[in-house]
């Protein structure tokens, strides 16, 4: 999942970066000014395409370690009430298998006391 979140990160800087280009670009070609100023004017758009990159790939790094970090926490989470579940489950299952060993036991007792009453009769009869 963090692959994917900075797969998408990545594609939008680079179609940030692409579009600011392009954008800067078309502006200064269409704008009617003398060869001094436009190289001044597309060194201060390349300066500033470059701090907002910058900028930008700064904000999703700490926006990817943010949602890295909320991920661990949730997996944690997850991790222990999965073991907290397994360990009820876990108990209510020796407790069950406690309660049929109890039941087989009262049902032999009562069997075989069902068998001495039905031997004691037929010796009588």
């Amino acid at each position: 999942m963090a692959d994917q979140n900075n797969r998408k990160g990545k594609d939008l800087l680079i179609g940030v970066l692409v579009g600011g280009m392009i954008g800067a670009a078309a502006a200064m070609l269409l704008t009617p000014k003398s060869g001094r100023e436009l190289r001044r004017s597309l060194s201060e758009s390349y300066q500033t395409v470059l701090k907002k990159t910058q900028e930008l790939a700064r904000n999703m790094g700490e926006y990817s370690e943010t949602l890295t970090e909320r991920v661990k926490d949730i997996a944690s989470q997850v991790k222990e009430e999965v073991e907290t579940l397994k360990g009820q489950v876990q108990k209510a299952a020796a407790d069950a298998a406690q309660d049929v060993h109890r039941a087989v036991d009262y049902v032999k007792d009562e069997a075989a006391a069902v068998t001495d009453r039905v031997k004691e009769q037929t010796k009588h009869t």
